[in-house]
């Protein structure tokens, strides 16, 4: 037993049935809308960069920009989507407890500090003294602490702060914050494209 369509393509049979998906898959000249879910190759039914994106960990994240001066400190959402600037703290006694204050306010997952390296990858005398506070750092916090290179962050952040119009004079205390910005959304950023965190976490022995 077999039923004709009103175009006369015979719908109990095979070809029939392949008869009539060409019909719709060509009735408009393109491709219906149930055709195209049929691919599954992506969220519009073709290959699109939507696939590429990787889940990121979720928690707030806090990152650290150490000066000999300051500490910028910036913190993402819970997300780990946007980061943003979050303090400047003053380099001396009591910066670790200050630290550690913020990450249990913020329920923070982890600390993420830059790591001053060279312009060709070794560690540098800035770079050893930050490897020196994090361990410090690392011993006293709640949460891990994480290394990550930081190269141009500095100067990243002081250009983007004069292109917002600030002078460098009323800016000093921000651009240590908005260091830590960069720091902290680069470090999202690699997260989100490779799949998995950038840096290192810093071994802490207990």
């Amino acid at each position: 037993y077999r039923t004709l369509r009103s175009d006369g393509a015979a719908g109990g049979s095979r070809a029939g049935r392949r008869a009539w998906r060409r019909q719709g898959r060509h009735r408009s000249g393109r491709r219906t809308g149930w055709i195209q879910g049929r691919r599954g190759s992506g969220c519009c039914g073709r290959r699109c960069s939507s696939r590429t994106i990787r889940p990121v960990r979720s928690g707030v994240r806090l990152g650290v920009d150490v000066g000999s001066v300051r500490i910028g400190v910036a913190r993402c959402d819970d997300a780990g989507l946007l980061a943003t600037p979050l303090v400047t703290i003053s380099r001396g006694p009591g910066d670790l407890d200050q630290l550690g204050a913020l990450a249990v306010q913020h329920l923070a997952i982890e600390f993420v500090v830059g790591l001053p390296l060279t312009m060709d990858g070794q560690v540098g005398p800035a770079a050893t003294g930050v490897e020196a506070f994090v361990a410090e750092l690392a011993q006293l916090a709640p949460c891990p602490v994480r290394l990550v290179d930081e190269r141009l962050t500095t100067v990243t952040a002081t250009r983007a702060l004069r292109s917002a119009g600030r002078s460098s004079r009323t800016s000093r205390q921000i651009v240590d914050q908005q260091a830590a910005v960069e720091i902290l959304q680069g470090a999202l950023d690699r997260e989100r494209a490779a799949g998995a965190p950038p840096g290192r976490c810093v071994k802490v022995d207990r």
